[in-house]
């Protein structure tokens, strides 16, 4: 009988102690977030290029002929042809519409330039050999995952700085970090990559020859970061 109600006894106590462990009061802490942000420049920009058969006169221009061109053209004006490559290893058959029983092959490529002037060069000389079909697909940042993990490091001392500067205020200071998070990880870089965010122009079929091609200019590309943290009181 004096066991069983010694065991009642340890059982109410350890049931009990959790109840008052609830009850504690909470850490005095501070919420905070920083945030970061940097405008860079891109330095990756895809030129799409699409070589289609055409006829000037009564003679016959070919894919292959246009091909031979586009690359002595561009090594002329200085880029490399391993940034040139075709974009689909088949060729494409397009009917044309007012003779049926015909087919033009047409190559589509794609071009990896630097700098605004590059593209502005290739531009020209694909102006010069007629090719009338290419504009500006993408553009994007080698260093993009580089600059990304600086841009977190520089938001979450920004959060830091923001601590210390408000308890400093009212004679506290900043402990340890209880919590941080990142606030939208998947949405918190935007991310300037297609054409219709770059100033700059395609060719078409119907361009006036005679007229100057307009000077190109990019947006820069903006990176945002955004760090929550909890930091403790010290007491």
């Amino acid at each position: 009988m004096k066991m069983h109600t010694l065991f009642v006894a340890i059982l109410f106590v350890s049931t009990l102690t959790p109840s008052l462990a609830q009850e504690k009061e909470p850490t005095p802490h501070i919420e905070v977030t920083g945030t970061a942000r940097l405008d860079i420049m891109p330095d990756e920009i895809f030129v799409s290029i699409t070589l289609r058969e055409r006829e000037e006169g009564k003679k016959k221009i070919s894919v292959e002929q246009q091909e031979m061109e586009l690359k002595s053209g561009l090594k002329g004006i200085g880029i490399e042809l391993d940034n040139l490559s075709l974009s689909d290893s088949e060729s494409d058959y397009v009917k044309i519409r007012f003779r049926k029983k015909e087919v033009i092959t047409t190559k589509q490529y794609t071009l990896k330039l630097s700098t605004a002037e590059e593209v502005s060069k290739t531009f020209e000389k694909l102006d010069e050999l007629n090719i009338l079909d290419a504009f500006i697909s993408k553009t994007e940042r080698s260093d993009i995952v580089e600059l990304r993990k600086q841009l977190r490091i520089d938001a979450i001392k920004a959060a830091k700085d923001k601590a210390d500067y408000l308890l400093n205020s009212i004679g506290e200071e900043t402990g340890h970090a209880l919590e941080v998070r990142e606030n939208n990880p998947d949405f918190g870089y935007r991310f300037n990559s297609y054409a219709n965010n770059i100033q700059s122009y395609a060719v078409y079929e119907d361009s006036d020859a005679e007229e100057s091609l307009p000077e190109i200019g990019f947006e820069k590309i903006r990176l945002e970061a955004s760090i929550y943290v909890k930091f403790e009181i010290k007491q």
